[in-house]
């Protein structure tokens, strides 16, 4: 998120200075793009709304966001001074992230709390959840070995943030270069089998996330299949 909003603040300030944001009163609105300018602003517009809203702030008061652009370009009177407005964002942001991971180890506890009473659903003693969609009585990898795995991972809202089966081709890796939570599961997994893993945070992206995709706090939901150990 302050990498988004920080790209956004950048981009105003580098076309600010090289002159290409024009000081010219709010036009009336419209629909059309008449010139080359038009065009430019438009597109201006959207690459700083697709920011703030990938960043989570698209509960912005627009209005105030336009006035304070204009209040700058057209040398108005500012409601506050210039060296505030880096700590007022940076807090903004800050209290944004901090009640978003709130939420988030919320959610992670009251779904892993309720998951794990549904019937056919095991826990270990890391906390690690699973089920076994299909089972098998072949060989078990260790923690040296490398494994062929088809795999499909989830977020909760069920959103694939990663699948082999997208891809059309199994995937092979050591089972020691991947999450906790990932590796756990393999080393309990027979050769044939498929299960379906519910992974808490702990045992995967922390208090990190990852990517972009992942929130901190985020559980992860994986459908696994092991069908080769190498």
């Amino acid at each position: 998120m302050k990498k988004q909003v920080f790209i956004v603040v950048m981009l105003i300030g580098a076309l600010s200075s090289c002159n290409l944001l024009k000081k010219t009163e709010k036009k009336s609105n419209t629909n059309t793009l008449e010139n080359p300018t038009d065009l430019f602003s438009y597109a201006l517009g959207l690459s700083i709304g697709e920011n703030l809203k990938s960043a989570g702030l698209d509960t912005i008061d627009v209005d105030l966001l336009i006035q304070g652009v204009n209040d700058v370009l057209l040398s108005k009177k500012l409601l506050i001074e210039p060296e505030q407005a880096t700590g007022v964002v940076q807090k903004y942001i800050a209290d944004l992230e901090k009640r978003k991971i709130d939420v988030n180890k919320i959610i992670e506890e009251k779904f892993l709390e309720e998951n794990k009473k549904r019937k056919g659903v095991f826990e270990t003693a890391s906390g690690l959840q699973y089920e076994i969609i299909v089972k098998s009585d072949g060989p078990k990898p260790t923690i040296v070995d490398s494994v062929l795995v088809h795999y499909q991972g989830m977020l909760l809202d069920g959103s694939v943030f990663d699948s082999s089966y997208e891809r059309g081709e199994p995937m092979k890796f050591p089972v020691s270069s991947v999450i906790p939570g990932m590796q756990e599961a393999l080393l309990l997994m027979s050769k044939g089998s498929k299960w379906k893993l519910y992974i808490p945070s702990k045992l995967a992206y922390g208090s990190e996330g990852a990517g972009g995709v992942i929130e901190p706090f985020s559980p992860l939901i994986f459908e696994i299949e092991l069908l080769e150990i190498q």
